[in-house]
């Protein structure tokens, strides 16, 4: 089942008006007073928190399907900031009316069960990101969990537009902006991405996979297993690179039900990867 249809107050046809958000605008402000939770209908929203010295942290970014808001909900305050990253669309269910609307329409209650549990899913996945130990896996994790949000909602999980800049991705994961990019290039000569600007193809699902399993590993010996991997792919041939393939689209699909998520050159190594994988 689509999740926007599971998490979308109109689609139960529930009584709740609609706002649209322009790309750069603010939904709600870090500190101010909570008056409302919204369920995005479309588009996507970057979530941040500014420290006293001016840093903005990037906790999350929210797409179609998930909420917005509801940890203000026991402060009556907003500990975070969202703002569009592209002309979207939210639902705006007033605090004032959210319990008895959730009493009077088991739909709705059902619907926010739902985007509850969702959103601890990505606090979840987050999680699982910073646990990594290098960078390049930390952006192949983000990069797969993002597929996989692609995947659940109907859409291409290998061809992503990145709606968020780089130092938005580098403060979310922890890492200096540089090293976003170091990163990006990194894979890409490994063969694994191709990357335009914002346009990211992911051209061997497995191998990502693969290198984004390896928590402790330092960058180093990471980059020297990931080349090795590459050597060897060459020898396997088409039908074992193409079973891969099928293995990890599985996996992927698999992960898509619990997210239910200037140009870079392309190393030498792509070419013989995707021949392998029959791409």
């Amino acid at each position: 089942m689509d999740p926007r249809a599971e998490t979308s107050p109109a689609s139960d046809r529930v009584p709740v008006a609609s706002r649209a958000v322009k790309a750069g605008a603010t939904l709600f402000r870090q500190s101010c007073v909570a008056d409302a939770i919204y369920f995005v209908s479309m588009g996507s929203f970057k979530v941040f928190r500014t420290a006293e010295d001016g840093y903005e942290q990037v906790l999350c970014f929210v797409g179609a399907a998930e909420l917005l808001g509801y940890d203000a909900l026991c402060t009556h305050s907003h500990p975070t900031e969202a703002l569009a990253l592209e002309d979207s669309r939210v639902c705006v269910v007033p605090l004032h009316e959210l319990f008895a609307l959730g009493q009077a329409t088991p739909a709705f209650d059902r619907m926010l069960h739902l985007a509850v549990s969702r959103q601890l899913t990505r606090h979840g996945e987050v999680t699982d990101v910073m646990a990594a130990v290098a960078a390049e896996v930390r952006l192949a994790r983000f990069l797969l969990n993002l597929s996989a949000r692609m995947q659940a909602r109907g859409q291409s999980p290998r061809r992503l537009l990145l709606r968020m800049c780089r130092r938005d991705i580098a403060s979310h994961l922890g890492v200096a902006h540089e090293t976003v990019s170091r990163s990006f290039t990194a894979l890409a000569d490994l063969g694994y991405l191709q990357v335009r600007n914002r346009e990211v193809e992911i051209l061997y699902l497995p191998a990502l996979i693969e290198f984004a399993r390896s928590t402790r590993g330092s960058s180093e010996d990471l980059m020297n297993q990931a080349r090795c991997r590459v050597s060897k792919a060459d020898e396997v041939g088409t039908a074992g690179a193409m079973g891969r393939e099928s293995e990890a689209l599985a996996a992927l699909k698999a992960l898509s039900k619990d997210a239910g998520q200037a140009s870079f050159p392309v190393g030498k190594s792509a070419a013989r990867i995707r021949a392998s994988a029959g791409a």
